[in-house]
């Protein structure tokens, strides 16, 4: 099993591996997907959920590391897959972003030789009914970016168990994003974990430093 700084290398590995060999686009070039696969391995064991999809890159890439590690668990991806609202896409983005279907995340799933990863066809808002009783140690919101959508996905994972939870954009270009991170600092129950370009990661508090657990396993 690879623990710590052992996962860094491979995540890269991975990430590299999904850029070339995906059926479909990997946003944002995948800059956030050796991070999001981190953080949720880095949780341990244990199933894990992301609102938006895509072609499934970021699934991939948390179940992929999962298994290098030796952790098991499900990954759970939650995108209805309805046309986006052209107000909300970037005027840069290729349009192949509107090629996105269950059936590709499936089909992608499936030649990565993945057979854990499971799509739930809805909105995360409300939190999906096929998804009662589900618990999980990771989530990653990079679903609907505005209004009150990133928030309330944060507090319905948090809800759902999660011990790490990760945004994907958050920056200039989507102020609801950057709301909901700063209302997550704000909070006594959860600690920043670590950002890195676009990517912003929280985790619940862990014993203290003396009780002499590794700082590599928070």
């Amino acid at each position: 099993m690879l623990l710590g700084h052992r996962l860094v290398p491979a995540a890269f590995q991975i990430r590299d591996k999904i850029l070339s060999e995906i059926d479909g686009r990997v946003a944002d070039n995948g800059v956030s997907l050796p991070w999001v696969a981190l953080m949720s391995t880095m949780t341990g064991a244990g199933n894990h959920v992301e609102v938006g999809s895509l072609f499934g890159a970021s699934a991939i890439a948390v179940a992929l590391l999962k298994k290098e590690a030796g952790l098991s668990g499900n990954v759970v991806c939650i995108d209805p897959y309805e046309p986006r609202d052209v107000n909300y896409i970037k005027k840069d983005l290729d349009d192949s972003i509107k090629e996105g279907t269950a059936e590709a995340l499936m089909a992608n799933a499936k030649k990565f030789g993945l057979d854990n990863i499971i799509h739930i066809k809805a909105r995360s808002q409300p939190w999906p009914k096929e998804l009662k009783g589900w618990t999980f140690t990771s989530g990653y919101i990079d679903g609907d970016h505005t209004g009150e959508n990133p928030w309330l996905d944060f507090k319905a994972m948090a809800a759902a168990g999660c011990h790490h939870i990760g945004f994907d954009n958050y920056e200039e270009g989507f102020p609801d994003v950057v709301k909901a991170v700063r209302q997550a600092m704000a909070l006594e129950d959860w600690m920043l974990y670590f950002k890195d370009t676009v990517f912003c990661a929280f985790r619940r508090p862990a014993p203290s430093r003396g009780s002499g657990i590794n700082i590599l396993q928070l």
